[in-house]
């Protein structure tokens, strides 16, 4: 497949922990959805309002919705009441895995409307936007060393990202000139710090 190219826009929003979850708040983005000029909304984000707005958006306006699921835990049930009440107001469905799809259809969404998109970056996008100088101050301040094995994590600090179950792979490598930097913020972010503070090899930077 050719690459995809797009014109982007980061809205604000306001982040809110409710007990282990967060939820992303945003208020002025049902008034983006409803004026920009777009064939489809494309929605995923169930803890985003804004994927909300672009739901509702896409109803009042008649622009066909797709889903885009990244969704495994379906032990969940409130994954599972999220997923089916969004279900109906969408025409076709993207899966960033098999175990997406599987998930989908075991809901009820048919085969033939799923699309399986494996997550991809293009990674020169996010290294032209990290200076050399921002890279060796991050270098500098954790002490990474040229011969180290950097093992680099950039999204939420949070559980369901496995996280946890990163740390402890990395910590079960008897080779020791490994370092796991954790790039982002979530509610595990304070506890994680404090935490292995004192260890060397596990390194939470924040947004950079």
């Amino acid at each position: 497949l050719e690459d995809i190219n797009f014109d982007y826009r980061i809205l604000d929003s306001r982040n809110i922990n409710i007990g282990n979850k967060e939820l992303l708040v945003d208020l002025s983005s049902l008034r983006t959805f409803m004026t920009i000029d777009t064939d489809i909304m494309v929605i995923g984000g169930w803890n985003y309002t804004a994927a909300w707005s672009a739901l509702l958006a896409s109803s009042i306006r008649d622009i066909p919705a797709a889903l885009m699921s990244a969704n495994i835990d379906q032990g969940s049930l409130f994954s599972r009441v999220v997923l089916k009440s969004i279900i109906p107001f969408c025409n076709s469905f993207f899966a960033l895995s098999t175990t997406a799809s599987n998930n989908l259809q075991r809901l009820g969404v048919g085969d033939d409307l799923i699309s399986i998109l494996p997550n991809a970056i293009d990674v020169k996008t996010f290294t032209s936007n990290i200076s050399n100088k921002t890279s060796e101050r991050i270098k500098k301040k954790h002490n990474i060393k040229k011969n180290e094995v950097l093992v680099t994590y950039a999204g939420k600090i949070v559980k369901s990202k496995g996280v946890i179950e990163l740390i402890k792979a990395v910590k079960s490598i008897k080779q020791r000139n490994i370092k796991l930097i954790l790039l982002g913020e979530g509610n595990l972010k304070s506890g994680l710090s404090s935490k292995y503070k004192n260890e060397s090899d596990i390194v939470l930077e924040g947004y950079i």
